[in-house]
Protein backbone atom coordinates (compact mmCIF):
# COMPACT_ATOMS: atom_id res chain seq x y z
CA UNK A 1 0.00 0.00 0.00
CA UNK A 2 0.95 3.54 -0.51
CA UNK A 3 0.96 5.95 2.32
CA UNK A 4 0.39 9.61 1.75
CA UNK A 5 2.90 12.94 1.37
CA UNK A 6 0.75 13.98 4.16
CA UNK A 7 0.76 11.47 6.23
CA UNK A 8 4.30 10.95 5.95
CA UNK A 9 4.72 14.60 6.99
CA UNK A 10 2.55 14.69 10.28
CA UNK A 11 4.48 11.88 11.30
CA UNK A 12 8.00 13.25 10.89
CA UNK A 13 6.49 16.64 13.21
CA UNK A 14 6.00 14.34 15.72
CA UNK A 15 8.76 12.66 15.29
CA UNK A 16 10.30 15.80 15.75
CA UNK A 17 8.66 16.95 19.06
CA UNK A 18 9.45 13.96 20.66
CA UNK A 19 12.81 14.28 20.08
CA UNK A 20 12.93 18.24 21.01
CA UNK A 21 10.66 16.87 24.37
CA UNK A 22 12.96 14.05 25.20
CA UNK A 23 16.18 15.90 24.56
CA UNK A 24 15.16 19.00 26.22
CA UNK A 25 14.41 17.42 29.19
CA UNK A 26 17.91 16.23 29.62
CA UNK A 27 19.47 19.16 28.16
CA UNK A 28 18.50 21.21 31.30
CA UNK A 29 21.11 19.51 33.74
CA UNK A 30 24.35 21.29 31.71
CA UNK A 31 23.92 23.79 28.82
CA UNK A 32 26.47 24.80 26.01
CA UNK A 33 27.51 28.37 25.61
CA UNK A 34 25.88 29.62 22.63
CA UNK A 35 27.28 32.37 20.38
CA UNK A 36 26.39 34.78 17.39
CA UNK A 37 29.50 34.01 15.25
CA UNK A 38 29.54 37.61 14.44
CA UNK A 39 30.43 38.75 17.95
CA UNK A 40 33.50 36.24 18.18
CA UNK A 41 36.62 37.55 17.62
CA UNK A 42 39.34 34.58 18.33
CA UNK A 43 38.62 31.29 19.46
CA UNK A 44 42.17 30.40 20.25
CA UNK A 45 42.25 29.17 24.12
CA UNK A 46 38.25 28.66 24.43
CA UNK A 47 38.01 26.30 27.29
CA UNK A 48 34.88 24.60 26.41
CA UNK A 49 32.87 23.85 23.17
CA UNK A 50 31.01 26.45 22.16
CA UNK A 51 27.61 26.48 19.10
CA UNK A 52 28.14 29.35 17.17
CA UNK A 53 24.97 30.75 14.92
CA UNK A 54 24.97 33.09 11.63
CA UNK A 55 27.17 30.56 9.64
CA UNK A 56 26.67 30.71 5.71
CA UNK A 57 26.12 27.46 4.98
CA UNK A 58 25.71 25.58 1.41
CA UNK A 59 21.77 26.78 -0.04
CA UNK A 60 21.98 23.70 -2.50
CA UNK A 61 23.42 20.54 -0.72
CA UNK A 62 19.74 18.81 -0.39
CA UNK A 63 20.22 15.12 -0.55
CA UNK A 64 19.30 15.07 -4.48
CA UNK A 65 21.33 18.48 -5.00
CA UNK A 66 24.34 17.29 -3.36
CA UNK A 67 24.35 14.05 -4.90
CA UNK A 68 24.15 15.95 -8.75
CA UNK A 69 27.08 17.61 -7.61
CA UNK A 70 29.20 15.57 -5.86
CA UNK A 71 27.65 11.67 -6.45
CA UNK A 72 29.98 10.60 -8.68
CA UNK A 73 33.56 11.39 -6.38
CA UNK A 74 34.99 7.74 -5.00
CA UNK A 75 34.52 6.74 -1.31
CA UNK A 76 35.58 4.42 1.09
CA UNK A 77 32.80 2.18 2.82
CA UNK A 78 33.42 2.83 6.70
CA UNK A 79 32.02 0.93 9.26
CA UNK A 80 31.46 2.16 12.83
CA UNK A 81 34.89 2.77 13.77
CA UNK A 82 35.35 4.33 10.82
CA UNK A 83 37.99 2.07 9.09
CA UNK A 84 37.01 0.95 5.73
CA UNK A 85 35.46 -2.13 5.15
CA UNK A 86 37.41 -5.15 3.28
CA UNK A 87 35.99 -7.02 0.10
CA UNK A 88 37.15 -10.73 -0.49
CA UNK A 89 40.46 -9.81 -1.28
CA UNK A 90 41.32 -7.64 1.56
CA UNK A 91 41.20 -4.84 -0.42
CA UNK A 92 39.83 -1.35 1.03
CA UNK A 93 35.92 -1.16 -0.07
CA UNK A 94 35.32 1.78 -2.40
CA UNK A 95 31.71 2.97 -3.49
CA UNK A 96 30.37 5.99 -5.35
CA UNK A 97 28.58 8.62 -3.21
CA UNK A 98 25.42 7.65 -4.61
CA UNK A 99 25.91 4.24 -3.17
CA UNK A 100 27.44 5.56 -0.15
CA UNK A 101 24.38 8.12 0.25
CA UNK A 102 21.90 5.01 0.16
CA UNK A 103 24.28 2.51 2.24
CA UNK A 104 24.13 4.98 5.48
CA UNK A 105 20.60 4.55 5.64
CA UNK A 106 20.57 0.27 6.19
CA UNK A 107 21.51 -1.28 9.30
CA UNK A 108 22.02 -4.28 7.38
CA UNK A 109 24.99 -2.94 5.50
CA UNK A 110 27.30 -4.08 8.18
CA UNK A 111 27.10 -8.22 9.92
CA UNK A 112 26.83 -6.65 13.18
CA UNK A 113 23.47 -4.19 12.14
CA UNK A 114 25.62 -0.75 12.40
CA UNK A 115 25.15 1.89 10.49
CA UNK A 116 27.75 3.14 7.80
CA UNK A 117 29.24 6.07 7.92
CA UNK A 118 30.01 8.50 5.25
CA UNK A 119 32.96 10.05 6.49
CA UNK A 120 36.09 11.49 4.65
CA UNK A 121 38.80 14.51 4.61
CA UNK A 122 41.29 15.77 2.13
CA UNK A 123 44.00 13.36 2.84
CA UNK A 124 42.15 10.87 1.90
CA UNK A 125 40.22 12.43 -0.44
CA UNK A 126 41.34 15.23 -1.44
CA UNK A 127 39.48 16.37 -5.00
CA UNK A 128 36.34 15.69 -3.45
CA UNK A 129 36.84 18.25 -0.44
CA UNK A 130 38.29 20.67 -3.27
CA UNK A 131 35.17 20.11 -4.44
CA UNK A 132 32.83 21.12 -1.88
CA UNK A 133 35.14 24.18 -0.71
CA UNK A 134 33.84 26.22 -3.18
CA UNK A 135 30.44 26.14 -1.90
CA UNK A 136 30.99 27.28 1.67
CA UNK A 137 33.35 29.83 3.38
CA UNK A 138 35.93 29.07 6.70
CA UNK A 139 34.80 31.14 9.36
CA UNK A 140 38.11 34.32 9.94
CA UNK A 141 37.46 32.73 13.61
CA UNK A 142 38.21 29.04 12.40
CA UNK A 143 40.78 29.64 10.13
CA UNK A 144 43.67 28.10 12.96
CA UNK A 145 42.23 25.12 12.62
CA UNK A 146 43.96 23.87 9.53
CA UNK A 147 45.61 20.18 9.71
CA UNK A 148 42.48 18.52 7.53
CA UNK A 149 39.12 18.93 6.47
CA UNK A 150 36.12 16.94 6.97
CA UNK A 151 32.73 15.54 5.51
CA UNK A 152 30.10 13.78 7.26
CA UNK A 153 26.81 12.85 6.19
CA UNK A 154 24.35 10.72 8.10
CA UNK A 155 20.75 9.57 8.03
CA UNK A 156 18.53 9.09 11.19
CA UNK A 157 19.39 7.13 13.49
CA UNK A 158 23.45 7.14 12.81
CA UNK A 159 25.85 7.86 14.85
CA UNK A 160 29.93 8.92 15.93
CA UNK A 161 30.41 6.69 19.50
CA UNK A 162 31.92 8.75 21.68
CA UNK A 163 35.72 9.64 21.02
CA UNK A 164 38.25 12.47 20.94
CA UNK A 165 41.07 14.37 18.65
CA UNK A 166 42.37 17.81 18.27
CA UNK A 167 41.18 21.00 18.34
CA UNK A 168 37.95 21.14 15.62
CA UNK A 169 34.86 22.31 13.93
CA UNK A 170 31.98 21.51 11.75
CA UNK A 171 29.13 23.07 10.43
CA UNK A 172 25.86 21.92 10.05
CA UNK A 173 24.95 21.95 6.19
CA UNK A 174 21.75 19.93 6.68
CA UNK A 175 19.71 17.98 9.26
CA UNK A 176 19.59 18.02 12.73
CA UNK A 177 22.60 16.44 15.03
CA UNK A 178 22.35 16.11 18.65
CA UNK A 179 25.57 16.14 20.42
CA UNK A 180 26.91 15.08 23.74
CA UNK A 181 30.55 16.29 24.88
CA UNK A 182 32.60 15.54 28.41
CA UNK A 183 35.60 17.07 29.38
CA UNK A 184 38.93 16.33 28.00
CA UNK A 185 39.65 14.74 31.16
CA UNK A 186 36.89 12.52 32.09
CA UNK A 187 36.59 8.78 32.22
CA UNK A 188 36.84 6.97 29.06
CA UNK A 189 32.77 6.82 27.79
CA UNK A 190 31.77 3.64 26.27
CA UNK A 191 31.47 3.09 22.48
CA UNK A 192 27.72 2.81 22.01
CA UNK A 193 25.91 4.51 18.96
CA UNK A 194 25.42 7.86 20.79
CA UNK A 195 21.33 7.81 19.54
CA UNK A 196 20.77 5.21 22.47
CA UNK A 197 20.75 8.11 24.95
CA UNK A 198 17.78 9.58 23.02
CA UNK A 199 16.07 6.02 24.12
CA UNK A 200 16.67 5.58 27.63
CA UNK A 201 20.45 4.85 28.22
CA UNK A 202 21.94 7.19 30.77
CA UNK A 203 24.93 9.37 28.85
CA UNK A 204 28.05 9.56 31.24
CA UNK A 205 28.29 11.98 34.38
CA UNK A 206 28.88 15.23 33.47
CA UNK A 207 27.82 15.45 29.80
CA UNK A 208 26.80 18.54 28.10
CA UNK A 209 24.33 18.03 25.36
CA UNK A 210 22.49 20.22 22.68
CA UNK A 211 21.03 20.07 19.15
CA UNK A 212 22.76 21.52 15.74
CA UNK A 213 20.67 22.73 13.03
CA UNK A 214 22.07 23.87 9.61
CA UNK A 215 23.92 27.22 9.87
CA UNK A 216 25.25 26.44 12.98
CA UNK A 217 29.00 25.86 13.82
CA UNK A 218 29.97 23.53 16.80
CA UNK A 219 33.48 24.22 18.25
CA UNK A 220 35.59 21.93 20.00
CA UNK A 221 38.92 22.61 21.91
CA UNK A 222 41.70 20.10 22.00
CA UNK A 223 40.67 16.41 22.88
CA UNK A 224 36.93 16.55 24.16
CA UNK A 225 34.94 14.05 23.67
CA UNK A 226 31.72 13.86 22.20
CA UNK A 227 29.03 11.40 20.39
CA UNK A 228 26.45 12.42 18.26
CA UNK A 229 23.25 11.31 16.60
CA UNK A 230 21.57 12.30 13.45
CA UNK A 231 17.69 13.43 14.31
CA UNK A 232 16.87 13.83 10.73
CA UNK A 233 17.51 11.49 7.05
CA UNK A 234 20.81 13.60 5.43
CA UNK A 235 22.72 14.86 8.20
CA UNK A 236 25.37 16.68 7.09
CA UNK A 237 28.15 18.69 7.57
CA UNK A 238 31.51 20.44 6.71
CA UNK A 239 34.94 21.47 9.23
CA UNK A 240 38.67 20.80 9.61
CA UNK A 241 40.15 19.10 12.45
CA UNK A 242 43.84 20.01 14.42
CA UNK A 243 46.72 17.37 13.31
CA UNK A 244 46.80 14.53 10.77
CA UNK A 245 44.38 11.55 10.52
CA UNK A 246 47.10 9.16 10.51
CA UNK A 247 47.47 9.89 14.01
CA UNK A 248 43.91 8.90 14.54
CA UNK A 249 44.35 5.45 12.59
CA UNK A 250 42.95 7.14 9.47
CA UNK A 251 45.56 6.48 7.27
CA UNK A 252 44.39 5.01 3.69
CA UNK A 253 45.77 5.70 -0.04
CA UNK A 254 44.51 8.62 -1.64
CA UNK A 255 41.11 8.28 -3.27
CA UNK A 256 42.19 10.58 -6.28
CA UNK A 257 43.49 7.24 -8.14
CA UNK A 258 40.10 6.14 -8.58
CA UNK A 259 37.59 7.65 -11.30
CA UNK A 260 34.24 8.35 -11.07
CA UNK A 261 32.25 5.36 -9.91
CA UNK A 262 29.26 4.76 -11.84
CA UNK A 263 26.56 4.31 -9.20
Amino acid sequence: FRIGSAVIIVALVCIGAWVAQKFGSAQSARSIERLELSSVVNLQGQAEPVVLSGWEAPNAWSRSEFLASFGGYAQYVKGPMVQPLKDAGGANCVASGRQMAELIGSSAATASGERLLFFTNNKENQPFLEALGKDYTVPEQLLHVDGFKVFSAMDSGGSHAFHQHGEAWIGGTSGEKAWWVLPPKAPRPAKVNGCQYLSGKTPPKGTMRFVQRPGEVVYLPDKWWHATCALQNWTTGVGAQAGDPSKLEQRFDALASYNSIKP
